[in-house]
């Protein structure tokens, strides 16, 4: 396998997609789609061309194998490939698994999952997805822990250079706004401590500020 590979998703990943492909697609594809769809899922992220080659170690799937996982993750609409044998070019795009009901009632891969799975577990698979409201908690009392902002008390301006230092440079996104933080945190270093000034923290600033007219 010869050429360069790039990437893409196409379309938006919906919350619980991984239960999807796990309970209703995993059962119709083999385990060597299943890796070449997460691999090339989390490929994605980084935006790089890859070799096929690298695709297939990255997988853990021979040349054979892996041919044969990405045509059974575009028969079941998960995968595009395009090709250019001129520049020995490909594309691969990656689409998110059908919801769940969408699924479950598909003419072709509905009927298909019945068959391989039987009618009890397709019909507790159905239950389950049916499911759209989460237990309620009402009546009830939140005890859990929350984060204990003593652990951070030997947090020094020495050690936020040094981890500003380390950290990849990104744009400061408060720029946008017309809000003058540097009189905000004159002499503020106890009552708002650099360990306290995150992009988070400062953003929300820096959007109220905004909103109310304090520059």
């Amino acid at each position: 396998m010869k050429g360069q590979a790039s990437i893409q998703i196409k379309g938006t990943f919906y919350t619980d997609y991984r239960s999807v492909l796990i309970l209703l697609y995993y059962p119709l594809i083999d385990k060597g789609a299943y890796l070449l769809y997460e691999t090339l899922l989390a490929l994605s992220e980084h935006n790089e061309n890859y070799t096929l080659e690298s695709l297939c170690l990255f997988s853990g799937l021979k040349e054979k194998k892996f041919e044969e996982a990405r045509q059974i993750l575009e028969e079941f609409q998960l995968l595009q490939t395009y090709s250019d044998p001129i520049r020995k070019a490909y594309r691969f795009e990656i689409y998110p698994p059908k919801k769940a009901n969408d699924f479950l009632r598909d003419n072709t891969f509905g009927r298909l999952l019945l068959e391989v799975l039987g009618s009890a577990k397709y019909e507790q698979l159905n239950r389950m997805f049916q499911k759209k409201e989460e237990a309620s908690t009402q009546g009830m009392v939140n005890i859990s822990k929350q984060f204990d902002p003593s652990r951070l008390l030997a947090w020094n301006d020495d050690k936020e250079a040094m981890l500003a230092s380390i950290l990849p440079r990104r744009e400061e996104q408060r720029v946008q706004y017309a809000f003058d933080f540097d009189t905000l945190l004159e002499g503020m270093r106890r009552i708002f401590p650099p360990r306290l000034r995150t992009t988070q923290n400062l953003q929300t600033i820096a959007t109220l500020a905004n909103v109310y007219g304090i520059d």
